[in-house]
C-alpha cells in the first residue's frame, strides 16, 4: 500500500493528466535536440533497454564523441554491444564526457548496489534539481529498493521536466499499478503510446491497468498487443498467467495460466515470481510434488520473499509432510512476526 501523501499527490496529477498528455505528445514532436552524454548515461542506469535507446540516439544524434575511454564508461554502466556499436557509427558531437561522479553512480547502479548509487545521484541532483534523466535514475534505484512512494516522487520530477521521453511514462503507470491504481497506470501507459504507438513496454503497461481495474479480456488484448512487438518478454507472459489464472477458476483458464507460467520460465528461468505462482497454482490442483519443485526453486532465488515460504509450508501440509510444514510456518514466523496468512511483502 502506498502512505495517504502518496495519494494526494495522486489526486494532484490526475488533475493535470489532460495537460500533461497535450504536452507530452508536443514536446516529444519538437525535441530533436542531440543526446548528452550525462542523459544518455543516466538513461542506461535507470534501467531503459537498449532497444529504446538506440531510436532515441538515432533520430536526435549525439552531443559527445563516443571515444574507446567514454565506450569504457557506459559498459560500467551496462550499456549493451548493439548501443555501443550505434554510438560509434553516429557523427560525433562537441559536447562534455560525462561526470566522473555520474559515470561511478551509474557503475554502482549496474552492479546493484543501490544504496551508494542513490546517494551520488542525490549529489548530483542537488547540484542539478532540473535535470529529468537524472530523477528517472533515481526513480528506478528506489524502485528496484522496493521504496515505491519515493521513486513515485522521482518519476514525476522526472516527467515535470522532460515529459517528452516515453520511458517515464511507463514508470509512472508501473507505480500506478504497484498502488493498485488502475486508472492512472492506464492513463500513463496511454501517454507513452501517444508517443509510440509501437512501444511493446507501453502495450504491458496498459494491460497491467487494465488487470489492475479487472477488466481482463481487455488486459489480454493488451498484452498480447505487447507480445507482438516484443515476443519474448518473459515477464508478460507471467503477467497473461496472473489474468488467465484470475479470469475464472476453470480447468481450462487454470490451463492457459500454467502454459503462460512455463512460456515466462522458458525465456527466464531466473524469474521467481512465475516459479512461485505455477507452485501456488498446482498446490491448488493438489499436484503437490511439482508444486514443492516449484516453489523451492522460488525460495532459493527470492530467499527473503515470504509469501513463498508460506506457499511452501501449505503445499507441503497438503502433501501430509506435517513436520516440514511446521518448520517453514516457524522459519517465516521467526523472520516476520506480524505476518498475516495471505500478506505480500
Amino acid at each position: 500500500m502506498f502512505s495517504k501523501a502518496l495519494i494526494l499527490r495522486v489526486s494532484l496529477s490526475v488533475s493535470v493528466s489532460v495537460s500533461c498528455l497535450l504536452l507530452a505528445t508536443a514536446s516529444f514532436a519538437s525535441d530533436s535536440a542531440p543526446v548528452d552524454c550525462s542523459h544518455l548515461m543516466a538513461w542506461v542506469a535507470g534501467g531503459v533497454p537498449s532497444p529504446k535507446l538506440i531510436p532515441v540516439v538515432q533520430q536526435r544524434g549525439i552531443a559527445f564523441t563516443p571515444s574507446p575511454s567514454v565506450e569504457s564508461e557506459f559498459r560500467s554502466a551496462g550499456a549493451t554491444p548493439d548501443l555501443l556499436a550505434t554510438l560509434r557509427r553516429l557523427k560525433p558531437g562537441q559536447g562534455d564526457a560525462c561526470p566522473a561522479s555520474l559515470v561511478k553512480a551509474a557503475s554502482l547502479a549496474h552492479e546493484k548496489n543501490y544504496d551508494a548509487a542513490e546517494t551520488l545521484f542525490g549529489d548530483l541532483l542537488a547540484a542539478d534539481s532540473q535535470n529529468g534523466s537524472l530523477h528517472f535514475a533515481l526513480g528506478y534505484i528506489n524502485q528496484q529498493q522496493g521504496d515505491w512512494d519515493t521513486a513515485f516522487d522521482e518519476y514525476s520530477s522526472s516527467k515535470e521536466s522532460e515529459p517528452e521521453f516515453a520511458e517515464v511514462h511507463n514508470r509512472l503507470a508501473l507505480v500506478f499499478y504497484q498502488g493498485d491504481d488502475g486508472d492512472n497506470a492506464i492513463g500513463e501507459a496511454r501517454t507513452a503510446l501517444s508517443m509510440d504507438f509501437h512501444d511493446a513496454e507501453a502495450y504491458r503497461m496498459l494491460g497491467l491497468g487494465l488487470y489492475a481495474n479487472e477488466d481482463y479480456p481487455a488486459a489480454l488484448n493488451a498484452f498480447q498487443e505487447s507480445l507482438a512487438r516484443d515476443p519474448e518478454n518473459a515477464d508478460v507472459y507471467y503477467e497473461m498467467g496472473l489474468v488467465e489464472q484470475e479470469q475464472s477458476s476453470e480447468e481450462k483458464s487454470d490451463g492457459r495460466a500454467i502454459m503462460s507460467f512455463h512460456k515466462a520460465l522458458q525465456l527466464n528461468p531466473q524469474l521467481w515470481q512465475a516459479h512461485s505462482s505455477l507452485g501456488s497454482l498446482l498446490a491448488q490442483q493438489n499436484h503437490f510434488v511439482e508444486a514443492i519443485a516449484e516453489l523451492t526453486t522460488a525460495k532459493h532465488l527470492a530467499p527473503n520473499e515470504p509469501s513463498i515460504r508460506e506457499s511452501l509450508a501449505s503445499a507441503y501440509y497438503g502433501k501430509g509432510d506435517f513436520d516440514v510444514a511446521i518448520a517453514e510456518y516457524n522459519e517465516l514466523y521467526k523472520s516476520y512476526p506480524d505476518w498475516h496468512r495471505g500478506d505480500r511483502k
